[in-house]
C-alpha cells in the first residue's frame, strides 16, 4: 500500500541484466528444483548494460519467477532470453527480456486484469505481485506485455532502455 502512494524515487546505475537475472537464479534455485522445473537461461553476446535501480529489478524478476513457479506445481520448464532490440518507433536500443513459463496459463477472460492491483487469481496474495512488476518497468520508462494460453503457459515480455 505504502509503495503505491508514495513511489521512491529511483537511484539509477549502469548495470548488465545478465548480472540481475543470475542474481535473482540464485535465490530461487532451490525452489525451482524442488518443484521439478526445468530452467535455461539464454544471453545475447555484448548485451548493453541498462540504466536502473537494482533492487527495484531484482523485486520485479522475482515477482515474475515467483509466478512462474506457483504456475507449474507438477514441473515443467522455465526460460529466461535477453537480448538487444531496436525499439522501431523510438529509434532507440532496448534490452528485451523473456520470461516464459510452461505452466497453467492466463484464462483469457481475466488477461486484461493481471496488472490491476488486489486481482489475483490465487488462493492467497495480495495481488499486487504484477501491478508492482508493471509500475517499476514503466518508472524505468520501460514496457511490460504478456502472452498466455491455458493448458500452454504465459511469457512475459520486458523491454528496458539500453544505458
Amino acid at each position: 500500500m505504502i509503495y503505491f502512494s508514495n513511489p521512491k524515487k529511483y537511484q539509477l546505475e549502469q548495470k548488465r541484466m545478465s548480472d540481475l537475472i543470475k542474481r535473482v537464479i540464485r535465490l530461487v534455485e532451490n525452489d525451482l528444483t524442488k518443484h521439478g522445473i526445468a530452467f535455461s537461461q539464454e544471453f545475447e553476446d555484448d548485451l548493453p548494460s541498462v540504466l536502473v535501480n537494482e533492487n527495484e529489478i531484482v523485486e520485479m524478476l522475482l515477482n515474475l519467477i515467483i509466478n512462474a513457479i506457483e504456475a507449474m506445481p507438477h514441473g515443467g520448464r522455465l526460460s529466461i532470453k535477453a537480448f538487444s532490440k531496436l525499439d522501431q518507433n523510438q529509434q532507440k536500443p532496448f534490452v528485451t527480456l523473456t520470461i516464459k513459463d510452461t505452466g497453467e496459463g492466463i484464462a483469457p477472460e481475466v488477461q486484461h486484469k493481471v496488472f490491476d492491483r488486489y486481482f489475483t487469481t490465487k488462493d492467497s496474495g495480495t495481488g499486487l505481485g504484477l501491478s508492482i512488476c508493471e509500475r517499476i518497468v514503466m518508472a524505468h520508462n520501460g514496457d511490460i506485455k504478456f502472452e498466455s494460453e491455458q493448458g500452454v503457459g504465459t511469457t512475459f515480455i520486458i523491454k528496458l532502455p539500453a544505458a
